[in-house]
């Protein structure tokens, strides 16, 4: 008998590893060897026949084989009795020994040969191997009629490639691109149907109640349940806040455009909070938060409901890293479009454009008596409080996110350098003509990303975190970004730390004259080109990398290659040659006082240093009462200091805008201010936040007494307690004590429980196993 050709070592992606039999002495016989059969390979021919064991027939069947052996569970029995009269041995011989069920003693190891898949099987690592195949059963076997065929012997006789082709379109495969540390959802391969997560449910009967609840729910016949793709809608949309008010309505044109693609469209809801609406009260504490609520969501409703793509509409401030984590997290195909900015308002008593930032610094100049009309202040009708009133009344002229570089726009913009937008959607009005073709011609590029296999995370990468931070640089963007940054980076698993920040805030200049510190408004910048042309000019300039790949399945220097320069003679991006500041405005700080980091936000326009004697507020409603008495004084230099409001201490690290821009209305530049919290985008002046550890933590921020010096040096990036030696401050932690939480119950509770600390994000689903 011929010596039996060594056995390929290439195996069926989708099968069990098996061992390699790497040389000729260890390989297995061949199919006629073992089987007798000469006749060539067998060919399964399913639906037909009369057997009644294989409900089909099977041309030169192997005589040993029947349809209730070489099941998947590899169950040896009637389908291998060859290998009970003839094991193969391993020496060229055919061993005479085997135990009643098939297992062979071979080099000292018990072995089982399968004739059907000609290899032998560890019986050691058949445990593992049987619970494996059977899952393989109960998915695939059931999906035909003729069942009984798919055992290892079908596998076979249909032909390894036609059979791992069946497998993959019949009942799918483990998400190569799926992260481990998630539930695992099976799926079909790319190019084939867009249908690949929903046809889990959807094909054949195995869901029967899921199908007709689908059904229940508006899938209109049998052929789109089988075939038509699911794309979840995300809104981001609740009444009361002109930031979301208008997505619900925005969620219905891409939801028809989606079903003009032949595809189903599913709408659906996440929930925010109103960051102007809360400022200053305790509502504020539910604001970052939020941003984990949302990703929650969309993760939740994206994956239970087996959805193949997500579409999201975010409009306010932690809407749009919350859908980009939650997208991070199910990496299905994904596009986010932006809510889009507010008009701008008018103050026929001040005469000039004003936005909601303008009303929390109105009130501080109230406070002070600075606050009086353009012309015949005083006059009726145009006193102080219809000043006030006037600006409350027109700052906020209709939908659209608030209208300068703050947190919303800083996330829109950045995002759209990342790739994860059309080009242009960070940067369009609300309620421009262009927002409204944004949401139509996102339906054609979600089924771009589903037919190219375009995932988040294969646009979630190191360099799209530097574009990202590179433009929030540029346009003088929010401290949130930087948490939120980060938080991002973490839930796509790409490293991203303060210091990588610090290096791109060095390198890059501060050229934008917008809103907190400069003139202009998101709005103006759309009538010069918006977003995109600041992108190309960056991408020429080799400041960002146009190469990245977008969800258009272009890269982002070609998405804006076609778009219009910025104007020659336009006043809101400076050129490079004259920057409002060589560096970045956005400074990571690191001393005594903040070991884990802090992030500052210094323009220049308020000097680069500032030292001053601390004043000490463990919450941020005693800073707040004592700036509405007036009893903040001008004629010393002070380091504000609010603490207990971080992650943890606050609960929930809310942003401290009515502080901040009080004391700007104020005319107050004697003052620096320190907090644990946030600020919001809206802020401006000499701020420094995010400190790290917390008080709540037991950070040096707990330590701090009023009268310390405090030194900010925004040059050397430093923030120190000075005068004080180490034993004072060992002296002093010796004395804390952690505060009692208030907060015992509820999200808030839950929220300080999990979430993690500013300098890493602020996220609350990592920790460790043993925690």
């Amino acid at each position: 008998m011929a010596r039996p050709s060594r056995r390929s070592t290439e195996k069926p992606r989708l099968w069990p590893e098996v061992d390699d039999y790497s040389n000729d002495d260890d390989s297995p016989p061949s199919y006629e060897e073992a089987t007798g059969n000469s006749g060539g390979e067998p060919r399964h021919v399913p639906g037909k026949g009369t057997d009644e064991n294989t409900k089909g027939s099977v041309e030169k069947a192997c005589p040993h084989w029947s349809a209730s052996g070489c099941k998947l569970t590899l169950s040896p029995r009637s389908c291998c009795s060859c290998a009970d009269e003839r094991p193969w041995n391993g020496s060229g011989r055919y061993a005479m020994y085997a135990d009643s069920e098939g297992w062979v003693n071979r080099a000292a190891r018990w072995q089982y040969y399968c004739p059907g898949c000609r290899e032998y099987f560890d019986r050691d690592a058949e445990e593992k191997r049987t619970r494996d195949h059977r899952m393989w059963e109960e998915k695939y076997a059931r999906t035909l009629a003729d069942a009984r065929f798919f055992g290892l012997a079908g596998y076979v006789r249909m032909g390894k490639e036609a059979a791992e082709r069946f497998l993959c379109e019949e009942a799918g495969i483990v998400d190569p691109k799926s992260d481990p540390q998630y539930i695992q959802f099976r799926c079909l391969p790319p190019g084939g149907p867009l249908n690949r997560w929903s046809h889990m449910i959807t094909r054949s009967h195995d869901y029967p109640g899921a199908q007709a609840m689908l059904y229940g729910a508006g899938v209109p016949d049998e052929q789109m349940m089988k075939n038509a793709p699911h794309v979840g809608i995300a809104t981001v949309w609740w009444e009361g806040n002109p930031c979301n008010t208008h997505l619900l309505e925005f969620g219905k044109i891409v939801k028809k455009a989606v079903e003009r693609q032949n595809m189903l469209a599913w709408q659906y809801n996440a929930v925010g909070v109103s960051d102007a609406i809360t400022m200053g009260g305790e509502g504020m504490r539910y604001s970052l938060q939020t941003r984990d609520l949302i990703a929650d969501s969309i993760e939740t409703v994206t994956c239970a409901q087996h959805h193949d793509a997500n579409i999201a509409i975010p409009g306010c401030d932690k809407n749009m890293p919350g859908v980009v984590i939650a997208a991070a997290r199910h990496n299905r195909p994904f596009i986010m479009i932006y809510g889009g900015t507010i008009r701008k308002g008018y103050s026929k008593l001040l005469e000039k454009d004003i936005n909601v930032s303008t009303c929390y610094e109105a009130s501080g100049a109230l406070t002070y008596g600075r606050l009086n009309a353009k012309t015949n202040p005083g006059a009726e009708g145009r006193t102080p409080s219809d000043v006030m009133s006037d600006i409350e009344r027109h700052a906020c002229p209709g939908a659209g996110a608030c209208g300068g570089m703050y947190t919303a726009n800083t996330m829109a913009t950045a995002i759209e350098a990342m790739g994860l937008t059309l080009p242009g959607s960070s940067s369009y009005p609300a309620l421009s003509p262009e927002k409204a073709r944004e949401c139509e011609r996102a339906a054609e590029t979600i089924k771009t990303t589903m037919e190219r296999d375009i995932r988040p995370r294969d646009l979630l990468t190191r360099r799209t975190f530097e574009n990202a931070l590179v433009v929030t640089m540029v346009l003088g963007g929010s401290t949130n970004g930087v948490l939120h940054f980060l938080a991002m980076a973490n839930a796509a698993e790409v490293p991203l730390t303060l210091d990588d920040v610090d290096r791109a805030s060095e390198r890059t200049p501060f050229l934008a004259d917008l809103a907190p510190s400069g003139r202009y408004l998101m709005e103006d910048l759309y009538s010069v080109g918006g977003t995109p042309a600041v992108l190309k000019m960056l991408i020429a300039a080799g400041l960002i990398d146009g190469g990245v790949p977008t969800v258009t399945g272009r890269t982002l220097a070609e998405n804006v290659a076609d778009w219009p320069s910025l104007p020659a003679d336009q006043k809101i991006i400076r050129p490079l040659s004259d920057p409002i500041k060589a560096s970045g405005h956005i400074r990571v700080l690191r001393g005594n006082f903040a070991p884990g980091g802090a992030v500052a936000k210094i323009t220049g326009k308020e000097g680069l240093s500032f030292r001053g004697r601390a004043r000490v507020f463990d919450k941020e409603h005693e800073l707040d009462a004592a700036l509405s008495r007036g009893a903040i004084p001008r004629d010393e230099n002070l380091v504000l200091i609010v603490r207990y409001e971080g992650p943890r201490g606050g609960p929930g690290m809310p942003e401290q805008l009515r502080a901040s821009a009080a004391i700007m209305g104020a005319g107050l530049t004697n003052i620096a201010l320190v907090t644990d919290g946030r600020y919001s985008g809206a802020s401006h002046g000499f701020i420094v936040g995010h400190v790290t550890p917390e008080a709540a933590r037991g950070g040096p921020i707990a330590l701090v007494r009023d009268g310390d010096t405090i030194v900010i040096d925004a040059v050397k990036n430093r923030i120190d307690m000075v005068d004080i030696s180490d034993e004072e401050l060992e002296k002093r932690r010796k004395s804390w004590k952690p505060p009692v939480p208030k907060v015992r119950r509820g999200v808030l509770a839950k929220y300080a429980r999990l979430v993690g600390d500013a300098s890493h994000g602020a996220v609350t689903d990592q920790w460790d196993d043993d925690a």
